[in-house]
C-alpha cells in the first residue's frame, strides 16, 4: 500500500479551512480525494514531485463533481491553495 505524508492538521490549516468553508466538508472530501489521487503516482526516488495525469472525465467521475465545477474547483485552489494544474485538450 501506498501513502503520502500530510499534516495531521490540514483539517484546520488555513489550506483546509478555507476550502470547508467555502465548500463544505463536500469540498473537503474532495480535496483528499485529490491529494491521494496525486499522491498515488508518488515516485519512492523522487517525493517531493508528484503529477497525475487523467482524462478530466475521470478526475469528475472519481470526485462526483460536474466538468464545470471541477474545473472552477481548481482555478480557487491555485489562487487560494498554491495548487498547480494544467488542462490538457
Amino acid at each position: 500500500m501506498k501513502w503520502f505524508q500530510h499534516p495531521t492538521n490540514m483539517f484546520i490549516s488555513d489550506s483546509g479551512a478555507y476550502i470547508r468553508s467555502k465548500y463544505g466538508l463536500a469540498g473537503y472530501a474532495r480535496w483528499c480525494i485529490l491529494l491521494e489521487l496525486i499522491a498515488s503516482n508518488i515516485d519512492k526516488d523522487n517525493r517531493t514531485e508528484c503529477s497525475r495525469t487523467l482524462p478530466i472525465k475521470e478526475w469528475c467521475k472519481h470526485l462526483e463533481v460536474r466538468h464545470e465545477k471541477f474545473v472552477d474547483f481548481l482555478k480557487d485552489l491555485k489562487e487560494k491553495v498554491g495548487i498547480n494544474y494544467e488542462v490538457i485538450g
